[in-house]
């Protein structure tokens, strides 16, 4: 009976061991999760405000196209155009982050952060582009 009380003893503390454990595991697992969300819904937030930033410009041009400027037209086209393009990576990068789960953060973040950077130049040259355009025909709107 002795041999049977240590057992139990042994085993119940091995099991508050273990429970324990799992406990600080969780815990942990939280907290990277909380992270990972509030990460996520951060980059979401910042994608969303660009596509809203490069629709307000499309709007912009094609509320400038009918200048009949020809050379000074076929820029703001152009500058659609690409505008366009930026819209399209933004949708493609906003769909991966929406898609993204905790086990490929790390790697959709560095994708989608680099994709950023480079439609944020994108665009910032395109307005400058189209700003140079406009002030060519003397619209400083």
């Amino acid at each position: 009976m002795h041999n049977y009380l240590r057992t139990l003893v042994k085993s119940l503390t091995l099991f508050t061991v273990l429970l324990v454990l799992a406990a600080c595991s969780n815990k942990e697992n939280g907290k990277l999760a909380a992270e990972f969300n509030q990460q996520k819904q951060q980059m979401v937030k910042e994608l969303e405000q660009m596509e809203s930033d490069i629709n307000d410009a499309i709007k912009d041009v094609e509320d400038k196209l009918n200048i009949n400027e020809g050379p000074i037209e076929r820029n703001l086209e152009k500058a659609k155009s690409g505008l366009e393009d930026k819209k399209n990576d933004i949708k493609k990068s906003l769909e991966t982050a929406k898609n993204s789960t905790q086990d490929n953060w790390e790697e959709v973040k560095s994708e989608v952060s680099g994709t950023m950077k480079d439609i944020e130049r994108g665009f910032n040259s395109l307005k400058n582009d189209i700003k140079k355009s406009l002030e060519e025909i003397g619209d400083n709107s």
